[in-house]
């Protein structure tokens, strides 16, 4: 079993390298505008504001204001769904294929810079340990504990 100075180790270790920047430097590209691009571009018909919703896991007020964003920058056109007036279909313009193509080059970018600086074995070994570590962590129990003379029964009623 690994000491508390190990543990400590590590866990000084990964804040200082802070690896989930690089992380969150990607998911910037796929998140809000990038995401609804790429649910578009990806899709095999037609698509509701709903569909985006579910795809991106973010609210339809949220979908709404950026479909009305997009709509306005020229990546997107919506329509009033011929069967259901009550769905809008959203399609990709062809100025949202250049974008996500744009979009999709910069990662590929961004990660061949990172294997060229640290070698296609050492990532592949990486993304192995990666895959060890998300195996054997659970995330934290937030449940916290009743206040003093409460059982947990009747916390949970």
């Amino acid at each position: 079993m690994a000491t508390k100075e190990q543990v400590q180790m590590i866990l000084q270790y990964l804040e200082e390298t802070h690896p989930a920047k690089f992380y969150k430097a990607l998911n910037e590209e796929n998140a809000g505008i990038g995401a609804v691009l790429r649910c578009l571009h990806e899709s095999k018909g037609p698509v509701t504001a709903g569909d985006i919703s579910e795809f991106m896991r973010v609210s339809t007020a949220r979908v709404a204001a950026l479909l009305k964003k997009m709509a306005a920058q020229g990546l997107v056109t919506k329509e009033c769904d011929a069967a259901d007036a009550r769905f809008t279909i959203v399609r990709i313009s062809p100025k949202g294929e250049e974008k996500i193509e744009q979009i999709h080059d910069t990662i590929c970018r961004q990660v061949s810079a990172v294997i060229d600086r640290v070698g296609m074995e050492k990532m592949m070994e990486y993304i192995s340990i990666s895959e060890q570590i998300r195996a054997a962590v659970a995330p934290p129990d937030l449940n916290l504990e009743p206040p003093c003379g409460q059982s947990k029964q009747t916390t949970e009623e």
